[in-house]
């Protein structure tokens, strides 16, 4: 498996891209592509989030 990704000045995962490799015969087959990640906020552990 292979997983790049790009940082934003924060550290935080702006873009993925992710392959694997066949076992069998050595051929990449990717799966995601410079996909863009949508930051998302955190919640404390326990709290209500609302609807």
């Amino acid at each position: 498996m292979a997983v790049a990704m790009v940082l934003d000045q924060d550290d935080a995962v702006r873009r993925i891209s992710v392959g694997l490799r066949c076992p069998e015969h050595g051929g990449l087959h990717l799966y995601i592509d410079n996909a863009y990640v949508r930051a998302n906020p955190v919640s404390p552990v326990g709290a209500r989030q609302r609807v």
